[in-house]
């Protein structure tokens, strides 16, 4: 199967997130006080129950109806799949996820799941927590409480912190004639830190305030080699090889130092 189910006795659940240790608390109490209801099981709390959860009632003996996806779940998947049936989404795991939550219906008893997302650009892995709550007359209503695990952010931060150049990420600031004139530093690396030998916080940190970039002739080519990047330039100096990446609205630095060249930093 594409997608990992564990059922209600075999939940994680010290793995969980802590808003699925809670609803899943909160489901397992009502059940056992034989207060389990809709209203019971979604009304607000400190999660946000409306933007990550979904809304499904059962449709036949082999499909679901999307009554409600919540904003969170529908910028993950970049569609709003309200009042689809699930049949009719056809993904590599559609099949799959019928099946979890079909089991949860005959076992009324909550699933957990765990998927990565074929319909995202990048590989997100979802976990769901699907929580079953009949309601007379209409069925079983399945609340699936979703979060993305989303690591790419970390492993780029990481690559980015441990990388051999020194590298700087900023926000670029203008001048009047809308040319480069500084930056507010927004990510410095190990290798920027012990070249530019700075240990403080980068909170309020501009570019001119760092020793290399108080020169006016480096400005003067930073100015021409940054409205000629697209999205990538280089500027040469005396001992070092300064890049310039355009990444959206920010622009980043990377430096190939000379040996014996740590001094033209710092």
């Amino acid at each position: 199967m594409a997608v990992e189910i564990f059922h209600y006795d075999s939940i994680p659940q010290a793995a969980l997130a802590p808003g699925m240790q809670f609803l899943l608390t909160k489901w397992t109490t009502l059940s056992a006080m034989s207060k389990l209801t809709l209203q019971a099981v979604t009304e607000t709390t400190s999660f946000n129950m409306v933007d990550n959860a979904s809304y499904m009632v059962t449709a036949g003996p082999d499909d679901f109806f999307y009554m409600h996806v919540g904003a969170n779940v529908r910028a993950a998947i970049g569609e709003d799949r309200t009042g689809r049936l699930l049949s009719t989404i056809g993904t590599a795991i559609t099949l799959d996820l019928i099946d979890a939550y079909r089991q949860s219906v005959d076992q009324r008893q909550p699933v957990f799941l765990r998927f990565t997302s074929p319909a995202a650009q990048n590989a997100l892995v979802w976990e769901r927590l699907v929580l079953p709550v009949l309601v007379p007359g209409l069925g079983t209503i399945l609340v699936c409480y979703s979060e993305v695990l989303s690591h790419h952010q970390d492993v780029f931060e990481y690559l980015f912190r441990n990388a051999r150049h020194p590298s700087l990420v900023t926000y670029p600031i203008f001048n009047g004639g809308q040319e480069l004139d500084d930056g507010w530093v927004l990510l410095m690396n190990d290798a920027a830190r012990a070249a530019f030998s700075y240990d403080q916080p980068i909170g309020n940190l501009r570019l001119r305030e760092l020793p290399l970039f108080q020169f006016g002739q480096l400005w003067m080519q930073l100015r021409e080699r940054y409205a000629q990047a697209n999205p990538h330039a280089t500027v040469k100096l005396d001992r070092v090889e300064l890049d310039l990446i355009k990444v959206k609205r920010l622009l980043a630095y990377r430096f190939s130092i000379g040996t014996n060249a740590a001094a033209a930093l710092a």
